[in-house]
């Protein structure tokens, strides 16, 4: 079970996850998610990926199913939302970058049962100002506000008419015990290093990995190494990767 995480700072947006993908019935999820719910499950591999980047430039973070029996896969939805937003960034003036994971939604929702539970975070700099964007879906819905996730550049806060920043931490999938951890603790999204989240990010995730592994009436449904993303005004890649090294990087 996914755990992704997605963190913007001053100097960039980072969003990292890990990589285990497990194989359980559709119906123990059309109920939503129960953290205390113990899952009949089979491992099919640690090196899923969670974490895209999508059009060189931007990134989406994922949490939900990536298969099933009938030979849908997730990596095929990726590719084609690369395909439209690559294609309406070079033809369409009036395309919203924000609006563009009501696309991606959409193709997904195609495919799961209307009651599937899935989300994801879309995030990067929008090309006509430059300024940090993330939209976060759940179960085929626009959650950013109501679930208080950080949206970058926000134009919506009375108390700033002229726009804001809005720093911050986000989470999907199997992240109850790195919330028990971080319960009363701050962390300085608004003034940290991009180097120093990095490198908080994938601390995190990894507690959360390595906890469900030796903490006791826990399921290791979370694991494999971990992902990590980042996006800046000036570049996006990937500075961690399961399959870097395939290609003769780090």
């Amino acid at each position: 079970m996914t755990i992704i995480i997605s963190a913007l700072t001053p100097g960039g947006i980072v969003m990292a996850g890990e990589g285990r993908c497990i194989r359980v019935e559709a119906s123990e999820f059309t109920d939503g998610y129960n953290a205390d719910k113990k899952f009949n499950f089979e491992p099919v591999t640690d090196n899923a990926e969670k974490i895209h980047l999508i059009a060189d430039r931007f990134g989406l973070a994922y949490s939900g199913p990536d298969f099933n029996e009938k030979g849908w896969c997730l990596q095929n939805d990726i590719n084609e939302f690369d395909r439209i937003v690559r294609l309406n960034l070079r033809h369409n003036l009036s395309f919203n970058i924000r609006e563009a994971a009501g696309i991606f939604s959409g193709l997904v929702q195609k495919v799961l049962p209307p009651d599937m539970d899935f989300g994801f975070f879309w995030a990067g700099y929008s090309p006509r100002t430059g300024k940090p964007f993330q939209v976060h879906y759940r179960k085929g819905q626009d959650v950013t506000n109501t679930e208080r996730v950080p949206a970058g550049w926000r134009t919506d806060v009375p108390e700033y008419p002229e726009g804001c920043f809005e720093h911050g931490m986000s989470m999907l999938g199997k992240t109850e015990i790195i919330q028990e951890f971080l319960q009363g603790k701050v962390i300085r999204w608004d003034r940290m290093p991009l180097k120093d989240a990095i490198e908080c990010v994938e601390w995190l995730i990894v507690t959360g990995v390595k906890s469900l592994k030796f903490f006791e009436d826990q399921q290791q449904l979370s694991g494999g190494d971990v992902d990590i993303l980042v996006i800046t005004p000036a570049w996006a890649g990937f500075v961690k990767h399961k399959t870097l090294s395939l290609f003769g990087e780090r």
